[in-house]
């Protein structure tokens, strides 16, 4: 083995210290609290009843139906991004502040 190759083993095999096992316990315990949010169990798949509401009210309704959900309120003309996220649920508002349309899970065709 060259010199290049032990010092390499040398630095894999430290022991973390107690610091860095405390970090990345944390990180481990916060990305399980930012886990997507489970749909399926949901009855409710779209708001028609919100729309003409303003955005705030609209959101509070809409968690109030699917608690943990996260809305996401939008100018109606913007460019979006085509990602899916299955907790995401997106407002799109008006000029005046009103919901333009009807509110969907992401994914959801129209």
């Amino acid at each position: 083995m060259g010199a290049f190759s032990q010092k390499l083993l040398r630095e894999t095999s430290k022991a973390h210290s107690a610091k860095k096992r405390k970090k990345t316990k944390v990180q481990r315990q916060r990305t399980a609290a930012f886990r997507p949010v489970d749909i399926s169990r949901y009855y409710v798949w779209s708001w028609p009843h919100v729309v003409g509401l303003t955005a705030v009210e609209a959101e509070r309704r809409i968690t109030g139906d699917c608690p943990g959900v996260y809305c996401e309120i939008v100018p109606e003309n913007s460019l979006l991004t085509m990602c899916y996220r299955s907790g995401r649920v997106r407002v799109l508002v008006d000029r005046d502040g009103r919901v333009a349309s009807t509110p969907r899970f992401a994914g959801q065709r129209r």
